[in-house]
């Protein structure tokens, strides 16, 4: 684990990739770089957060945009989405 993800958990917040789609069951790690047609991803290097006030509302975390368009990626990072019942 990253220090700096060490330090948010110990802060108090929770990784909303972690904790949602492990407790489904699929232990994804959640890459999100490097975003390629030539490579897989290997990184994690975008995070989520939310405190234990928000995480009440949270539904899911998914990763967006991580498919070419008209054969180019828009980005070299996977983009991630939360969705919130506010």
């Amino acid at each position: 684990m990253h220090e700096r993800v060490k330090v948010g958990e110990s802060a108090g917040w929770t990784d909303l990739w972690m904790d949602y789609w492990n407790s489904e069951g699929h232990m994804s790690v959640g890459y999100t770089w490097p975003l390629s047609a030539s490579q897989p991803l290997t990184k994690r290097l975008d995070y989520q957060w939310a405190t234990q006030d928000l995480l009440t509302q949270f539904v899911s975390i998914e990763k967006i945009v991580d498919k070419p368009v008209n054969g180019m990626y828009l980005s070299d990072h996977a983009a991630l989405i939360s969705k919130f019942n506010f």
